[in-house]
């Protein structure tokens, strides 16, 4: 469903049948089923409608979902087309379309296609004679009927590892705290981004009433407000579309009963942030628990030494739950809804956009459970693997775990959510699986093998025993991690601990960002933060501890701030060790992880980390002294014995440094991040980030090398390589 506007002639999007519009002869003709395509190239200055220079070759590819389907035959030259410059041709334009009359010969056509078949629609550009793709663009989840027609914008973007910031246009995306999920599940996988929810509003308040503030905490001759800062913040119920595409951020719409509205924008029900979105195999994103309104409680962690200096650090005292039934504020959320990104699809598509707009709020059936058993935020959710390939429940199983609940500390709570029917059956299991082994808020959950064994299992690691009333005992060196194995005979879970290989205290207190496994299950690099406050024993042992009152405390030095750690899951017990180190030396607590699957079947992986903090004064990650956020690299090598390696990047950064963003990666290999939030504590100061950027690799992922004959079979019979290469700085 697109925004219902009319279609004028050199507008950016092209009407090929308006007689009004410049006349040529390379037309299509009316009957036939297809798609033109517009095309905009964005680089670092911007984004530009006219064809870069030294381009000198232009393909657009198209790629059935179903190859083997009778509906969707693309054998021979049928659907892909290639624009390649003759150096002895003078015409400058790869003789692309001018249908609109702008002169700038950007323009495509492709017809006679498949119908009733959903495809990907990639375009590669290429500069002098590189075989390696210089931009790149796509489209997913296209489906044409029986002689429709599509027209399409299409972003290209270059491929420089440079971060490109999006124009976000009517829908502005400015928040923190919320979730982003990419749609490749279901029936229809068009890859956009869902982005849901997240605090839209921060303000700094009074810490009265908040925090009780004695001279223990706070002792003379110390202002109250130099040991604590206090930020509310607001969550909002809105709901986001990123479309890779065309670059656009959307909103899901459906027609508007109101008479004097085309269109009503699709929200959630409740406003949350700090929750948890997970997408069920059918397509439907589960958004789960959260909070509508916190009270964020900074500590200045040297004011029990007398010292109130501003610079000596801070950490994150507590994140309270702040409810105001009176304004109709709940504090923590224990319901859940279901986005369904096929609901409200538009069959007529009158403005032929892709309809990319569908999407929305699937009511639960009446008689089902609408709430889980437990009000949580700051928790993990993960998908139950299959056992079995025969195993077809397993994966409509998701396992919550661990968070703050509404006594605002730390739960040890889990539970199970089943949605066995995509149509009718949503709720939450009354079987009640195995408690955590140590309460865990902010802990960090995915799937890995189970150690000595094949079996997958899902893995939670990390977490803190949240100081909601400002003390909290360490948690024992057995808590640090455990798994839950999904039995096969009744469907439900077993817990195991699975406490590391020789005491390791050090990773007992570990706020876990993020948690990234390698291929088969056997190991996985956890990125997280201690926090800035450690207990040392008389032979100067630092010991991670969140007790405010009870022990002597400085601050941690600077390789506690944020850490890697590499995890043998295979081997009983688990083994820990440091993991790799920024090749810059940047510090990501409470930044963004994410794995790069590369090309389909691609033996090598990617970690990125972006954004965060770099100290313990909430000081954004930087690159240098400029205004970029960092970014570190990492890659697999394929040797369990050294098996990540940094990687330098010399001129990747991102443009806005921000830390509780996220970021996903998008089909072919580029990274969206978006939101987030900075702190300047020293000014008092909180501002949530309003730019979304979209991170482009070169010579990484949706690259295709290409035989230097245009008509080479290698055209035909898929021609990227499964590998990635390193890439440039």
């Amino acid at each position: 469903m697109g925004l219902k506007f009319k279609i004028f002639c050199g507008l950016l999007i092209f009407n090929l049948c308006a007689s009004s519009c410049k006349n040529n002869s390379n037309s299509p003709q009316p009957s036939s089923s297809g798609f033109g395509v517009k095309m905009m190239f964005l680089d670092a200055s911007g984004e530009s409608a006219g064809i870069p220079p030294q381009t000198t070759k232009i393909m657009i590819k198209i790629t059935p979902y179903s190859p083997n389907d009778a509906n969707c035959d693309c054998s021979g030259t049928k659907c892909f087309k290639i624009y390649q410059k003759n150096p002895n041709d003078p015409d400058p334009y790869f003789k692309l379309e001018d249908f609109n009359g702008d002169n700038n010969f950007n323009e495509a056509y492709i017809e006679n296609l498949p119908f009733d078949c959903p495809f990907a629609l990639e375009v590669f550009l290429y500069q002098a004679s590189s075989l390696r793709v210089s931009f790149y663009g796509r489209y997913d989840g296209i489906t044409l009927t029986k002689g429709k027609r599509l027209f399409l914008k299409m972003n290209l973007y270059e491929k420089k590892g440079i971060p490109l910031t999006m124009t976000q246009g009517e829908y502005p995306v400015k928040v923190f705290g919320h979730t982003a999920t990419r749609l490749d599940r279901g029936r229809i996988p068009d890859y956009r981004v869902l982005i849901a929810g997240g605090f839209s509003d921060i303000q700094k308040i009074d810490c009265s009433g908040y925090v009780e503030i004695n001279d223990e905490n706070c002792p003379p001759p110390n202002n109250p407000a130099s040991c604590f800062q206090c930020y509310r913040a607001t969550a909002t119920n809105e709901l986001w579309l990123f479309e890779q595409g065309s670059g656009r951020i959307l909103k899901p719409k459906i027609p508007s009963q109101a008479p004097q509205d085309e269109w009503q924008v699709i929200s959630m029900k409740t406003p949350r942030a700090f929750h948890s979105a997970t997408q069920l195999a059918d397509g439907r994103v589960l958004l789960a628990g959260g909070v509508d309104r916190a009270v964020i409680i900074f500590q200045n962690n040297d004011v029990t030494d007398g010292n109130s200096d501003f610079n000596s650090g801070w950490e994150i005292a507590s994140i309270k739950p702040d409810p105001d039934p009176a304004h109709g504020f709940k504090g923590v959320l224990n319901d859940f809804e279901l986005f369904n990104p096929e609901f409200n699809s538009d069959s007529d598509d009158a403005d032929r956009d892709g309809d990319f707009l569908r999407g929305g709020m699937q009511q639960i059936t009446e008689g089902t459970v609408n709430n889980m058993h437990y009000g949580r935020f700051l928790h993990s959710a993960t998908f139950a693997p299959p056992q079995y390939p025969e195993d077809t429940i397993s994966n409509k199983v998701v396992l919550l775990v661990g968070g703050v609940g509404s006594d605002n500390n730390a739960s040890k709570t889990v539970e199970v959510f089943e949605a066995l029917d995509p149509t009718t059956q949503a709720q939450f299991s009354q079987q009640t699986p195995p408690n955590l082994s140590a309460p865990r808020a902010f802990p960090s959950s995915a799937t890995g093998t189970r150690p000595g064994a094949d079996k997958k299992v899902i893995w939670a690691l990390g977490g803190v025993q949240y100081p909601g009333n400002m003390t909290s005992p360490d948690s024992p060196n057995n808590a640090i991690s455990e798994y839950w194995l999904r039995n096969e005979a009744d469907g439900t879970f077993n817990r195991t601990p699975a406490p590391p290989s020789g005491d390791r205290p050090e990773y007992v207190r570990l706020f876990a960002n993020a948690i990234s496994f390698t291929d088969d299950g056997s190991m996985l690099m956890l990125s997280g933060w201690y926090g800035a406050r450690c207990s040392v024993d008389d032979t100067g042992h630092e010991t991670p501890t969140y007790d405010y009152i009870s022990l002597p405390t400085h601050i941690c030095s600077p390789g506690a701030v944020a850490e890697n750690l590499l995890i043998k899951t295979t081997e009983n017990p688990p083994s820990f060790s440091s993991g790799p180190v920024s090749a810059n030396d940047y510090k990501h607590a409470f930044g963004s992880a994410t794995l790069l699957s590369c090309s389909e079947g691609a033996r090598n992986k990617w970690i990125l980390l972006a954004g965060g903090i770099s100290d313990t004064n909430f000081t954004p990650s930087k690159v240098g002294t400029s205004s970029k956020g960092a970014v570190s690299l990492f890659q697999f090598t394929g040797d369990l014995t050294n098996p990540y390696r940094a990687v330098a990047l010399s001129s990747t950064a991102l443009n806005t440094p921000r830390m509780w963003h996220r970021a996903v990666e998008l089909k072919g290999g580029s990274i969206l991040f978006v939101g987030g939030v900075t702190f300047d504590l020293k000014n008092g100061n909180a501002q949530i980030v309003d730019t979304v950027e979209v991170l482009p690799f070169e010579g990484q992922c949706g690259d295709c090398n290409f035989e230097s004959d245009p008509q080479s079979p290698s055209y035909e019979s898929g021609c990227c390589q499964q590998d990635c290469p390193i890439p440039s700085p």
